[in-house]
């Protein structure tokens, strides 16, 4: 079988074929032209080394298997093995990756104020000359661009002031910030709605680019009503999260919805069993 044919029959290509008749692993015998002519035996190999290849054993371990030093059994489970502790390794660097790059929950506040009703959250400190989070402090000076944006909470059976529910299932929103310098970007979630647009003026004031797809500072701006502010954002989170790839948890909302109305059956029946039992105590003792 010619070279071109044993291609065109398994996949591989001439350098491929080259590479492991240097390795030892075939031996074509040659035609009177020196043509390679591949015997039905190689065909066999060239399959055998095209398997494992695929499950990426290496070219060192298919030599010992065709020298009967190791098994295919015997690699095959190093490999998986292998694959295992790898797997645990990728695991713990996408986990470190996801704490790094993952979107911190915060309080902002002014001038390193730490106030009592802070307590128990983090706390993203807007200064004259740069903004803190923890150890990570920003210069205003190495501020490239900060993007505005917004994510939508949902809980299952309360919510706070202003907050829209439906069915038992209510919906809150919140700004997002993410702080872009020029070696990386900081990414926050302001919790304390009271002071986003405090916020607002402070990187107004500091003439900081702002990207605001959604016109958040405008509309926060313009609406200082509480109720009114989140009925606007609730007529039109939908639209947003759709054009701006936004999460929006009312995806959920039937499942959730759904939860809910059984949770407060469940309730009722327990309360309805336990009236029945104490009223059978009372009848029998």
């Amino acid at each position: 079988m010619t070279t071109h044919e044993v291609e065109e029959m398994l996949g591989i290509t001439k350098q491929s074929l080259i590479y492991y008749e240097k390795e030892g692993l075939i031996h074509p015998k040659r035609n009177e032209n020196n043509y390679r002519n591949y015997m039905q035996k190689d065909i066999n190999i060239l399959k055998t080394i095209l398997l494992l290849r695929s499950m990426e054993v290496s070219i060192d371990d298919i030599k010992l298997i065709f020298n009967n030093k190791l098994s295919i059994r015997e690699a095959l489970e190093s490999k998986k093995e292998f694959i295992s502790n790898s797997k645990k390794k990728l695991e713990d660097i996408d986990k470190k990756i996801n704490d790094y790059i993952k979107r911190r929950r915060v309080k902002v506040s002014f001038d390193n104020q730490t106030l009592d009703q802070w307590k128990g959250y983090d706390t993203l400190y807007l200064n004259d000359d740069h903004i803190k989070y923890n150890e990570v402090i920003v210069p205003l000076s190495q501020i490239q661009q900060i993007n505005i944006s917004m994510y939508s909470s949902m809980s299952v059976g309360h919510a706070g002031v202003g907050a829209y529910g439906i069915g038992g299932v209510f919906f809150q929103y919140f700004i997002d910030l993410d702080i872009v310098t020029l070696n990386d970007t900081y990414s926050y979630s302001i919790l304390n709605n009271k002071l986003v647009v405090d916020m607002f003026d402070y990187i107004l004031k500091n003439n900081i680019t702002v990207y605001d797809p959604l016109h958040l500072i405008e509309l926060y701006h313009e609406k200082h009503d509480p109720v009114a502010l989140n009925n606007y954002i609730n007529n039109h989170f939908k639209d947003w999260a759709k054009k701006y790839h936004l999460d929006n948890p009312r995806d959920n909302f039937a499942y959730y919805s759904e939860v809910y109305q059984n949770k407060e059956k469940n309730e009722k029946k327990d309360i309805f069993g336990l009236k029945i039992l104490k009223k059978t105590l009372k009848k029998k003792y």
